[in-house]
């Protein structure tokens, strides 16, 4: 097989969509597995969480180009949120900006972006289009009169642009590494507590992959699907919780909720303000109405609570 034959049977691997079911795998036994993790967040209705998405080759076999510590392409389903149902987690930034073919709320991990194709499959409602079928009427960013998917269709794979001649070269996916970060936003009117944000692989006692949903799916660079062993899955899943803060009433700057503003916490609040910092290291720092950011009046603010401590909400 050529190495354009391995690239074209990669691409038709990671984009399977199918509305079918599979027969479940047993779950990793923890031994050489690839890991896919989603991150935890916090955040408030009405506001914004960051979500990374990481991906971590199996132990390495010793065999070169082959098996699941040499993973070149991986294709997979997360559920926003984790269990089905309603939709508290949004895409809200749908404009492509930078031409990239992803919505603005994608951003693709650094040690991805200049060699593979990161491509999320039902972003729009639109034969065709990231390879949406005819007839959802669902996607994350709906038009009019369609329905708003509970779930990210992610694919993976490289390179990220085929040369007009000659031979391809396969890349690895790097180990360890962020595939995607993206900004969801926390539907008005959630209710406090856990938002689970997990992974779908298929796996006997999981809960039930959306009917849209991608088949999880990874291969090697020699194109062999490295998915299972017989009927053990040979990925393992970090899921992740989005756990929903109703700001009204915290004190700002109070991250520990403690009552009080310490000096490292003032130190947070400015960090997430200058974008080195996620908000939801520290929620306490949003205002109202939520914007997902510090602005200067809300570190005045904390200020004051530190020198006056927290009575002023």
């Amino acid at each position: 097989m050529t190495q354009r034959a391995v690239w074209i049977v990669l691409v038709g691997a990671v984009l399977a969509v199918s509305g079918s079911t599979v027969s479940a795998l047993q779950p990793c036994d923890g031994n050489g597995c690839a890991n896919i993790s989603v991150s935890d967040a916090t955040g408030s209705p009405g506001g914004t969480v960051t979500l990374n998405v990481r991906f971590l080759q199996g132990a390495d076999d010793g065999v070169a180009g082959q098996g699941n510590d040499d993973t070149a392409a991986v294709a997979f389903t997360i559920g926003i949120p984790g269990e089905g149902g309603d939709t508290p987690l949004q895409v809200q930034n749908c404009a492509d900006g930078n031409g990239d073919g992803l919505p603005d709320a994608f951003t693709v991990g650094s040690a991805i972006r200049d060699n593979f194709r990161v491509v999320v499959e039902n972003v729009e409602c639109i034969e065709g289009v990231c390879g949406c079928a005819a007839g959802r009427g669902r996607c994350l960013c709906p038009g009019e009169g369609d329905g708003r998917d509970n779930f990210i269709n992610v694919a993976v794979f490289g390179p990220r642009e085929l040369p007009e001649q000659g031979p391809v070269n396969i890349p690895i996916l790097p180990d360890n590494a962020t595939v995607l970060s993206v900004e969801l936003a926390v539907a008005a009117g959630t209710p406090e507590g856990e938002i689970p944000v997990r992974v779908f692989g298929d796996i006997d006692g999981s809960a039930a992959k959306p009917q849209f949903g991608a088949f999880l799916s990874i291969g090697d660079q020699a194109a062999i699907d490295q998915t299972a062993a017989g009927d053990d899955s040979q990925v393992s899943f970090d899921d992740g919780v989005v756990t929903v803060i109703d700001i009204n009433g915290l004190c700002a700057g109070d991250c520990d909720q403690s009552g009080n503003v310490d000096v490292s916490e003032l130190v947070l609040g400015i960090n997430i303000a200058l974008d080195n910092a996620a908000l939801s290291q520290c929620i306490a720092f949003e205002g109202t109405p939520p914007d997902g950011a510090v602005a200067i009046d809300e570190l005045v603010r904390a200020v004051n609570n530190a020198l006056e401590g927290c009575s002023e909400q």
